[in-house]
């Protein structure tokens, strides 16, 4: 992910202000660290702002995933083969019980390009869940049973692309 550093005078900002604003609010800002430190006795913060590189501007302007850009919406309906979309469904569901159960946004659990990623890969442990990316080992440690016994209930990836999903009959038969 992209990054960008600002250094800041603490008692002069000047123009640096006004461009941090600036690039806060056209960028979609993922984090930003921040460091009080001093330079030639006087002090500065040092910015190193995170961002996504290619947002996509809201249509209300207002303030979405910490910018005013979110990524374009997924119809994973679409995406997803329906029974990739019948796991994501599941574990949607599973996120969202164990968003209310902890009293935070569903996102902060899994993404839904997270879960898209979970229901075609299918993974069978912790340490596969771990493959998918932004899923590291805090998020498969607290919530990675609890997608797992989900995927016990359905057909494992590599079985169900061997499963032909042609509507053709697989005998051919003969009427007289």
């Amino acid at each position: 992910m992209p990054i960008k550093f600002f250094a800041v005078q603490a008692l002069d900002p000047g123009d640096v202000e006004n461009d941090i604003n600036r690039f806060t609010r056209t960028h979609r800002t993922v984090s930003i660290d921040r460091k009080l430190v001093t330079v030639n006795d006087r002090p500065v913060w040092c910015l190193c702002v995170e961002y996504v590189e290619n947002g996509v501007p809201t249509t209300s302007g207002g303030r979405q995933g910490g910018g005013d850009f979110q990524r374009p919406r997924i119809d994973y309906r679409e995406t997803l083969s329906p029974a990739d979309f019948a796991v994501f469904s599941k574990l949607r569901d599973e996120r969202k019980a164990i968003s209310e159960q902890e009293g935070i946004p569903v996102f902060a659990v899994f993404t839904n390009e997270q879960l898209a990623a979970v229901a075609q890969k299918r993974p069978q442990t912790k340490t596969a869940l771990q493959e998918i990316e932004g899923v590291g080992v805090g998020k498969s440690t607290r919530y990675g049973e609890r997608l797992l016994e989900v995927l016990l209930t359905f057909p494992p990836a590599e079985l169900v692309a061997s499963i032909p999903t042609s509507t053709e009959a697989p005998f051919a038969t003969t009427t007289p």
